[in-house]
């Protein structure tokens, strides 16, 4: 059965296992200098590192807000919301210019094929790891900081389908 298909199965499945949000924040594609973090929203309880596909996603506390698919042809403008704990994003910020430009990369995955490594005697509980079993990520860029405070640091995201001043065949975008 295809990845894709066996993902869509479980979704609707009487007893779906949980579905986990990981992030990939590639800061490359705005400095020479720059890296990639991977990271999840720690919402599982413990506080741990989740392994999938052989990457290991650090437990950060961050939360995508207004996400949503729209059939009018507008494209939503989604929030993403960073924990400032101690000044950490604050500091990240002043060497990173916001991050703004930056890639972000959602990939949702259920438990059930996350890898064996991340359960007791490596073995997964809920069913068979699957590097391939997860929805399509979903691309965003980091468009502007919105709002910085002690508590958090929030900003808006935008699609990599909205292009300003680019010329297609016959028709100008804006």
């Amino acid at each position: 059965m295809c990845a894709l298909l066996s993902v869509n199965a479980d979704s609707d499945g009487f007893s779906p296992t949980a579905l986990l949000s990981l992030f990939t924040l590639d800061s490359r594609t705005i400095s020479t200098n720059g890296q990639i973090l991977y990271f999840h929203a720690g919402t599982n309880g413990l506080w741990k590192p989740v392994v999938f596909n052989s990457i290991t996603y650090t437990p950060f506390p961050i939360e995508m807000v207004e996400m949503s698919v729209q059939g009018s042809g507008s494209l939503s403008r989604p929030k993403l919301r960073g924990s400032n704990i101690k000044g950490f994003l604050s500091a990240f910020l002043l060497v990173t210019g916001d991050l703004v430009g930056a890639r972000l990369t959602l990939t949702r995955v259920y438990a059930r094929y996350l890898d064996a490594s991340n359960f007791a005697n490596n073995v997964n509980p809920f069913g068979t790891p699957d590097p391939t079993a997860a929805y399509e990520d979903i691309l965003f860029w980091i468009n502007r900081k919105i709002s910085e405070n002690p508590d958090y640091v929030e900003w808006e995201l935008s699609s990599p389908w909205e292009i300003n001043d680019v010329k297609l065949p016959a028709r100008q975008l804006n």
